[in-house]
Formats: structure tokens, C-alpha cells, sequence
């Protein structure tokens, strides 16, 4: 700043800077730093003391106009190309766009972003998932059970003292774990079963540790990259204990509200898993919906949180018009209320899944209340419906 400089000095600045002395050679005739002369200059410049003569203490010339017979033509130095050169360890994680007089911020969502991501990240796991032989020769060819799981929440904390039940990452893959083991064992023997998951099968999507929608904070057990883990893992292992009873398994994954970027992950992680393994087919299908037909029967799916159920017999005779045309038995299922509702219309039966986890203090808060349950469905290519099965988590 230039704010200890005498009026004398201030007005030998001018005289010599008018002379087209070098504000170098004026610092050192009036005996101040070179900083100070060219910061005075640069204030008189902004506050328009100096005129308009280019180039004035401070500025560039940023655009010419030159006057033609035609009118003026105006023109701006080409700005460089720059490359950004990212340190070690580092990641991109804002981006500022200008477009007009207005700027745009960009911030990278802190989940996995493509498709290409994630196959980049599970390329080291292709295929190598072990085979597995040991399904039951008693299979029925004509039998699919289906397990539609809803609202696992892995990941979820709960403090038992607050919401009545202690609830944390290794407390809920050790529950579904023995509790799917317990349905697939009493299962009918099915050539085929599916693995259906309704969504909200991780608690959190990211590390934010918020609902992505409308940012609800969320109660989580330890890091996203902890809890994406040991969910990768329990859904290896479910996989595999359907195999072992099932001599074809089916998986898919729908994205519900506290899940959607994760939900397409695990699938495609699963894809690459079991690349060669023949007995296993991964629908990675993004989409919010699931449809399926065997002999005679429709099956669907979706979370919820978009569609209400009672709406879902309407949706499958509309985004499925041949296959409900070709069959007799229609059943979908839905999520995200955590209890049992149910329903028929227009040909087809609903029906709303419990979760197999417990409150969390929001729900507490609430007053939600819903029994804890996992279920498996079978059906005949033929005769339709067969029967339902449960096990109740206390």
C-alpha cells in the first residue's frame, strides 16, 4: 500500500510517471520500493486518475476494436490451453462452468460415477468366482422360488438403549446370513430361485452418509468404503448358499432411495464375479422396475419410492403388454414402508415386504412399528402359485 507516501512524493510519482520514467527508476529517485510506486500507480489507474491511455499501471489488454469501412471489428486474445496435471493421490472433485454472464458449480458425487468406473475397479476380480456344484439333484424343472428381500439397510446403526434394539454392520450380515440359510433350507426343491432385491440394501449410498434424494442424515456404522465391503461380501455369500440349492440362481438388484448408485455397483460387481460361472445369471438392468415370466406366471418388483403398489398391477400391464397377455398368475411385490400391505387388482396381487432390520432412531422417533421377516415365494410353470414360506427375525 501506498498510504505512507508524503503529498510531495505522491505528486513526483505523477509528474515522473506522466515523464515515462520506468516506475522502477521513479522508486529509486524518490527513495521508496519499487512495490510501493507501482501500487500507488495501480490505485490512481483503477480510480480513473490516470485517464485511458493504454496501458494503464495494472491492466491488459484484453480486446482490440479497429474501425473498417464495414464497422468495427473486435478482437480478443485466444486464451492458452491449460492442462490440468492432478497430483498424486488427488481426485477432481469441483469444476466451475461459465456459460453467459452466469457461472456453474460441479461437485463429483462421492459414490462410483460409471459404469466404466466400476468395471475398471472390479477387473482384477473377473470371473474369479469359485464353482459351485453342490445343488440337489431333486430339483423340479417346472418350480422357481423366488426370496424378495427388501429394506436390509446394511450398514445401519442403532443404539439399543435409544431405540430398544442394538443394531450395527456385523449384527446385520450375521442376522441375514443364518436367516436366509434357515429359508433357503426349507425351501421347495426349485431348479430355479431368484434372488430379488427390492432396494435400501446398503443404508447409505456415499460417505455423505445422507439419503441422496433429500439429504435425511442417516445413523452408519463406520466408513461407505467399510460398509460397501463387508455388503459385497454378504452378497457373495447369499449367492452361493443359493446355489447350493438351486441348480440355476438369478440376481438382481433394484435401486431404492438410500442406495441407487450402489445398487447398480453390486450388480455389475457381481457380473464380472461370476463371469464363468454357467449356474449364475446377473441382471444388471438399471432400471427402477423388475419383470420376469415363467410358464404361466408375471412377476415384478420395484422399491417403492416412486410407485405406489397398489399401482404396480397397472405398471406391468402397461410396461409389459405381451407377457401379461400370455399369462394367468400375476404377483408383484414392493418396499420402502417396511410392513405388510397387500392388494389385487386388474388381474395381478401385490403385496408390501417387512425388513429384516430394526428401527433406527429416526424410525423410533416416528413411531414406526413392523415385524421383521425374510420370505420365499414358489411357483409352478403351470399351476401357478404354490406356496410361501417365512422366517420371522425376533
Amino acid at each position: 500500500m501506498a498510504a505512507h507516501l508524503t503529498d510531495e512524493q505522491k505528486q513526483l510519482i505523477l509528474d515522473l510517471h506522466a515523464a515515462k520514467m520506468m516506475q522502477k527508476d521513479i522508486a529509486a529517485n524518490i527513495g521508496v520500493s519499487g512495490s510501493t510506486v507501482c501500487n500507488f500507480l495501480k490505485r490512481h489507474a483503477i480510480e480513473g486518475h490516470l485517464g485511458f491511455a493504454p496501458v494503464l499501471p495494472g491492466f491488459e489488454i484484453t480486446k482490440i476494436s479497429t474501425k473498417t469501412d464495414d464497422g468495427y471489428i473486435t478482437q480478443r486474445p485466444m486464451q492458452p490451453e491449460v492442462e490440468l496435471v492432478m497430483p498424486d493421490g488427488h481426485i477432481l472433485e469441483k469444476a466451475s462452468l461459465k456459460i453467459g454472464d452466469s457461472w456453474y458449480k460441479t461437485k463429483l458425487s462421492a459414490g462410483l460415477q460409471t459404469k466404466s468406473d466400476i468395471l475398471e475397479a472390479f477387473a482384477e476380480y473377473r470371473g474369479k468366482a469359485e464353482i459351485t456344484r453342490h445343488y440337489t439333484p431333486r430339483n423340479d424343472d417346472k418350480l422357481l422360488t423366488v426370496y424378495p428381500t427388501s429394506d436390509l439397510h446394511v450398514g445401519m446403526l442403532a443404539w439399543g438403549r435409544e431405540t430398544g434394539e442394538k443394531w450395527d454392520l456385523k449384527i446385520a450380515c450375521d442376522t441375514i446370513l443364518h436367516s436366509m440359510q434357515e429359508l433357503i433350507d426349507s425351501a421347495p426343491f426349485s431348479s430355479t430361485g431368484v434372488l430379488i432385491d427390492l432396494g435400501d440394501y446398503t443404508h447409505n449410498n456415499d460417505q455423505s452418509n445422507e439419503t441422496p434424494a433429500h439429504r435425511h442424515q442417516l445413523d452408519v456404522d463406520g466408513r461407505f468404503p467399510k460398509i460397501g465391503k463387508e455388503a459385497m461380501k454378504l452378497r457373495v455369500q447369499l449367492i452361493h448358499m443359493a446355489l447350493e440349492k438351486h441348480e440355476h440362481v438369478i440376481y438382481r438388484g433394484l435401486p431404492g432411495n438410500h442406495d441407487p448408485e450402489v445398487a447398480q455397483m453390486i450388480a455389475i460387481a457381481m457380473g464380472l464375479l461370476f463371469e464363468n460361472e454357467p449356474r449364475v445369471t446377473v441382471d444388471d438392468d438399471p432400471s427402477d422396475f423388475w419383470f420376469y415370466e415363467h410358464g404361466t406366471v408375471m412377476l415384478a418388483a420395484n422399491h417403492g419410492h416412486r410407485t405406489r403398489p397398489e399401482k404396480l398391477p397397472g405398471v406391468m400391464a402397461s410396461y409389459r403388454p405381451e407377457m401379461w397377455g400370455r399369462t394367468k398368475v400375476r404377483q408383484a411385490w414392493s418396499g420402502h414402508i417396511h410392513h405388510t400391505k397387500a392388494g389385487e387388482d386388474m388381474g395381478a396381487r401385490w403385496e408390501t415386504l417387512r425388513t429384516a432390520a430394526p428401527r433406527d432412531a429416526y424410525s423410533h422417533q416416528h413411531g414406526y412399528c413392523s415385524g421383521r421377516e425374510l420370505t420365499a415365494w414358489t411357483y409352478h410353470s403351470e399351476r401357478g402359485f404354490r406356496s410361501k414360506i417365512g422366517v420371522e427375525i425376533l
